[in-house]
C-alpha cells in the first residue's frame, strides 16, 4: 500500500506511535502502531495521504467488523497503559525539579555560560556549578528544570515532561 518504511528499525512492536519517511517522501509522513499480544495486528497510514489500514500480522487477510474492532480495543488499553506510565515518570521528574530548585540559589555572575553568552541570569538559579532553567506550565507550576553546565552542555531531567512548557 505504499506504507513500507525507508528504515524499518524505527519499527517497535510495544503499541506506540512509529513515525518513519515512506519510500518516495521526503518527510515521515507514514506511522505505524504494531500491537503484538495476542493476535498480532498492524494499524498503519500516511498522514499526507490521510490512509489509515489495519491488518492482522503473519496472514495476508483484511480483519473482520469485529476483529478490528478487538485490535483498535487493545491498541487503545495499551495507549491508556503508556499515558499513566508516561505520567509516573513526569511526576517523579518533578519531585527530583522541585528539590533541586529548591536546594539551588542566585546564580554568580561570573558563570561561565553566562559570561559567554552575556546573559545577567534573571529567572534562573545556580546549584553547584550547573545553572538551573525551570520549566513551568500555564500555572507557573515547575516540572522540570534545564542544567546547563560550565562547558554550554544542556540537559534536562529524564522522563521529565518538556511539552507545554515555558
Amino acid at each position: 500500500r505504499g506504507l513500507a518504511p525507508v528504515d524499518p528499525r524505527y519499527l517497535k512492536m510495544d503499541g506506540s506511535v512509529c513515525r518513519f519517511r515512506c519510500e518516495g517522501d521526503k518527510k515521515p509522513n507514514g506511522w505505524a502502531i504494531v500491537h503484538a499480544d495476542g493476535s498480532p495486528v498492524l494499524i498503519a497510514g500516511h498522514w499526507a495521504r490521510g490512509e489509515q489500514h489495519v491488518v492482522a500480522l503473519g496472514e495476508a487477510r483484511r480483519l473482520s467488523p469485529r476483529e478490528e474492532q478487538a485490535a483498535r480495543h487493545a491498541v487503545e488499553v495499551a495507549r491508556r497503559q503508556r499515558e499513566r506510565e508516561l505520567a509516573e515518570r513526569h511526576d517523579a521528574a518533578q519531585t527530583v525539579a522541585r528539590r533541586l530548585w529548591a536546594a539551588s540559589g542566585l546564580p554568580f555572575e561570573w558563570h561561565p555560560y553566562l559570561v559567554e553568552k552575556m546573559l545577567l541570569g534573571v529567572g534562573i538559579r545556580q546549584l553547584n556549578r550547573d545553572l538551573l532553567i525551570p520549566m513551568r506550565d500555564e500555572s507557573g507550576e515547575v516540572w522540570n528544570v534545564q542544567r546547563i553546565r560550565e562547558d554550554g552542555e544542556k540537559r534536562f531531567l529524564k522522563g521529565g515532561r518538556v511539552r507545554g512548557l515555558s
